[in-house]
C-alpha cells in the first residue's frame, strides 16, 4: 500500500506539471515512465514468470491514471508482456521499437531520443532492460547511470522534460519489493 500512495503522489505532481508549464509556455512537458521488464523465465526470448505477470499488473495499476499517450517496448517478449496489461487497459498498442543487439545501449539511447523528439509534450511508458533503461534515462538527462542489477525489477524512473527547463528525474518503485537494496 505505501508504494501505491507514493505513486499516487508522484502522479498528482506530474499531473500538475502540464498546468504549471502551460502558464509559462504553450507546450506541455514530455513525461517518460521507464521500467525494466518484469521477472522472466529462462531462455533466449523468455516470457514472464507468474511473479512477472503480477508485476506487469502492478505497473498497470500504478500508471492507469497517468494520462499515457504511448506504450513502447523492445522486440523481446518480456518487455512486451510487461507493458501489455497497461496498454490493453488504455486501449493503446504496445509500440515495438527493435533494438540493435550489436550495440544495444547506443540503440536504446537513439530510440528514446527519437521518442522525445517525436512525442514532444506527451506521456510515454517504455519497458526495457537492465542495461537499456539506465542508458535511456542517462540520454534524456544528459548523464551516465550504471546498469541495474539482474535481480532489480521494481525501479520506476520518471523523467520530466519541460520545454524550457532542465530535465527532472524522479526515482520510484512499484510492485513487490526486490531483494536488491
Amino acid at each position: 500500500m505505501p508504494r501505491h500512495a507514493l505513486l499516487l503522489g508522484l502522479l498528482l505532481l506530474i499531473g500538475c506539471a502540464p498546468l504549471q508549464s502551460t502558464a509559462q509556455s504553450a507546450e506541455a512537458p514530455t513525461v517518460f515512465f521507464l521500467v525494466r521488464h518484469a521477472e522472466k523465465q529462462a531462455g533466449s526470448d523468455p516470457s514472464l514468470t507468474p511473479e512477472g505477470r503480477a508485476r506487469a499488473t502492478a505497473l498497470r495499476d500504478a500508471l492507469i491514471e497517468a494520462h499515457v499517450d504511448h506504450v513502447v517496448a523492445s522486440q523481446f517478449a518480456r518487455t512486451r508482456e510487461t507493458a501489455q496489461p497497461l496498454a490493453d487497459t488504455l486501449g493503446l498498442p504496445v509500440e515495438a521499437r527493435p533494438l540493435d543487439t550489436a550495440d544495444v545501449v547506443a540503440s536504446a539511447q537513439a530510440v528514446v531520443l527519437a521518442l522525445a523528439e517525436n512525442y514532444r509534450g506527451q506521456t510515454i511508458v517504455v519497458a526495457g532492460h537492465s542495461n537499456t533503461i539506465p542508458a535511456m534515462v542517462g540520454a534524456l538527462m544528459g548523464t551516465d547511470l550504471p546498469e541495474w542489477d539482474e535481480r532489480d525489477y521494481d525501479n520506476l524512473m520518471i523523467v520530466l522534460l519541460p520545454p524550457d527547463e532542465p530535465p527532472q528525474l524522479i526515482r520510484a518503485r512499484y510492485g513487490a519489493p526486490d531483494p536488491v537494496p
